[in-house]
């Protein structure tokens, strides 16, 4: 690998669209990470998300924070040139045992106050994980990096698609990230992904594991972890309470700002260093929010929400379709009751598709149809060789004649 301006010195990290090297920009010795992509087209999603992480990373621009040089087209693709932190990832350090107490208290102090300066700067990650921390024991540094898919955005709406294609690591990924919650991604989606992180890096163990992608979805939605401390004995109750409070289902439910997670974590680091162990006691005392939220949660549905459940449960149950219609004036809440149902689906393996009657697309004969088709062959065509084969058979074999005239409908095949 030769790039004009740069010494390469050795490869880092590659995946199947970015390569990674450490090298010395010829212009002043200064060492680097180079951030490649041999891909020209601009609008490709892995040139989008390098610009992104370009464009973040500036607007972030702080000492505690990877700094970016730059990002450039060259005749191959593209590259972005980052600061070189020495150290190792998160997960590197922690590979062959769980870590001792006092250093995570270090690493997750510290944590802690680097998501604030993100979530301050009104900066969501999106994708924390130990893969993408780096920490330096000796140097006592610690820089959280890859900001791809991060966003600035306050909220974002994350909609239903295959496990395999979405957006963060599935395995660190909040309940609303999975587009399966009826719930928006904010910044606390962040604490769930630390509180993965945290779980990990005692205990040596993920919370929630599966060859099962579906399945892993359904555990972030549905299912509880362990108790930390039934792992790993020696991890203090309070601290232990930390980490089931970050890992909880709901946003509402974990913390509220990075300021009231390190002043919890500094109150147990006092009272374990002090007796060796640090009790249970009501945890939050400083967590605060300056913003104001109202809770994401249907209020005044329950009994639609259950009868709703109730009919797709009976209908798993029998094998035999079922038609709900549920009417309302505009912006009641029809789209956000129907929802509801989404986490029970994932459960079955099941698929979400939906349509609408847009005022605007009258012109389109079958327009809310062919969105809601068009919506399964999408994410049909997400799954493996054997399954989309399979479902070509069903196709062909309902519609028999008919296919070619709904063939001629549809942009996607």
């Amino acid at each position: 690998m030769k790039i004009d301006g740069y010494e390469i010195k050795d490869r880092m990290n590659t995946d199947s669209s970015t390569e990674v090297y450490k090298a010395v920009r010829s212009k002043d010795k200064t060492e680097v990470v180079v951030k490649y992509i041999p891909i020209l087209d601009e609008l490709h999603p892995a040139v989008v998300n390098l610009r992104n992480e370009y464009e973040i990373l500036s607007y972030l621009s702080s000492e505690k924070m990877i700094r970016a040089f730059g990002m450039e087209k060259i005749p191959e693709g593209f590259i972005l040139i980052l600061e070189f932190v020495p150290g190792q990832s998160l997960k590197h350090f922690s590979q062959k045992r769980p870590v001792n107490l006092k250093d995570f208290f270090k690493i997750a102090i510290d944590l802690a106050e680097k998501l604030g300066e993100i979530h301050n700067k009104k900066v969501i990650h999106k994708d924390l994980k130990p893969d993408n921390i780096i920490f330096n024991p000796d140097e006592n540094i610690l820089r959280i990096v890859d900001f791809g898919i991060s966003t600035r955005l306050s909220k974002e709406e994350s909609s239903w698609s295959n496990p395999n294609r979405l957006e963060g690591s599935i395995h660190y990924v909040s309940p609303e990230q999975t587009g399966r919650m009826n719930r928006s991604v904010d910044y606390r989606s962040d604490f769930y992904s630390l509180g993965i992180t945290f779980y990990e890096l005692l205990t040596g163990k993920l919370p929630f594991e599966s060859e099962d992608l579906l399945e892993l979805v359904h555990f972030h939605l549905a299912k509880s972890p362990v108790d930390p401390r039934k792992i790993r004995s020696e991890i203090p109750e309070a601290l232990s309470h930390v980490i089931l409070k970050l890992l909880s289902k709901t946003a509402e439910e974990r913390y509220q700002t990075s300021e009231g997670l390190k002043n919890d974590l500094e109150i147990i680091r006092d009272k374990w260093l002090e007796s060796g162990d640090a009790p249970a006691f009501p945890l939050g005392s400083t967590d605060y929010s300056h913003e104001f939220k109202i809770p994401q949660k249907l209020y005044g549905r329950e009994s639609y929400i259950e009868a709703l459940l109730n009919e797709f449960k009976r209908m798993t149950e029998t094998g035999r379709p079922s038609i709900v219609l549920i009417a309302g004036y505009s912006g009641v809440g029809k789209s956000s009751l129907v929802k509801e149902i989404n986490k029970p689906l994932t459960e079955s393996k099941g698929y979400s598709i939906s349509g609408k009657f847009d005022q605007y697309n009258r012109n389109v004969p079958f327009s809310a149809i062919i969105q809601v088709f068009s919506n399964l062959i999408e994410q049909i065509l997400t799954e493996s060789p054997e399954r989309i084969e399979e479902w070509k058979n069903k196709i062909r074999d309902t519609l028999g004649a008919n296919g070619k005239v709904i063939y001629r409908r549809f942009t996607r095949t």
